[in-house]
């Protein structure tokens, strides 16, 4: 997966691929939250996009197509999509997402996977779903947005077809400021232990051990006075 940068995290993304997008803003799930500490776009595409196609965009933003591993996570992506612009005109095909299907599975319900490889543990398929209609439905979508209340709910779709809308979910870097910090610790611990090698170590009557700097400066001192 390319990483997501900097200017993703804070700025409007717009982008023209042949289709209408909508400018949109990623938004986190902090870790305060409850959340895993990534980021989500949703973007509308008003003259409509296929899976494969969404999946595409997803990564040349930087990130993927979303994936959904629990309820939590499912209720916080679902409200970043709770607007019309989303969906199809009466609500019922929502934005896609990251799951689909091996072509080969002979019950809709099997075989699901996420674009991350992720465990497919997790799941919130409306009543009746999946049903793979017409034995092309392997993609997976939000479902009838006017009938869900605490629950977000998903649908099996034809990758093929032309939906409004997808979620992309980026996982950040490190912040280069944190890979300094991590590489001046490593700098550090790895001196440490060059110079605790050159220490001479005393041990006392009762097991106490101590490592006696003012000991060693003092002992390189008195040999450099004697040379």
């Amino acid at each position: 997966m390319f990483r997501f940068t900097s200017c993703l995290v804070i700025g409007v993304v717009l982008l023209t691929v042949g289709q209408s997008m909508a400018a949109t803003v990623a938004s986190q799930w902090t870790v305060e939250d409850g959340g895993n500490g990534h980021w989500y776009e949703p973007v509308a595409s008003g003259d409509g996009i296929s899976w494969g196609d969404a999946r595409a965009e997803a990564i040349a933003r930087g990130g993927d197509l979303a994936t959904i591993t629990s309820a939590a996570e499912n209720v916080f992506v679902y409200s970043l999509v709770d607007s019309r612009e989303f969906w199809d005109s009466v609500d019922s095909l929502g934005p896609w997402l990251g799951g689909y299907q091996d072509p080969l599975a002979s019950d809709p319900a099997e075989n699901w996977h996420w674009v991350t490889g992720e465990s497919w543990d997790f799941t919130s398929w409306a009543r009746s779903e999946p049903n793979d209609w017409g034995k092309e439905e392997d993609r997976l979508m939000f479902y009838w947005r006017k009938f869900t209340t605490d629950t977000p709910v998903w649908n099996d779709q034809d990758g093929a077809r032309r939906i409004n809308g997808f979620v992309i979910e980026y996982v950040p870097e490190p912040s280069s400021l944190a890979l300094l910090a991590m590489g001046a610790v490593g700098i550090l611990a790895y001196g440490w232990q060059r110079w605790r090698r050159r220490v001479p170590v005393i041990r006392a009557e009762d097991g106490l051990v101590c490592h006696c700097l003012a000991q060693a400066v003092l002992s390189r001192a008195s040999k450099r006075g004697r040379s």
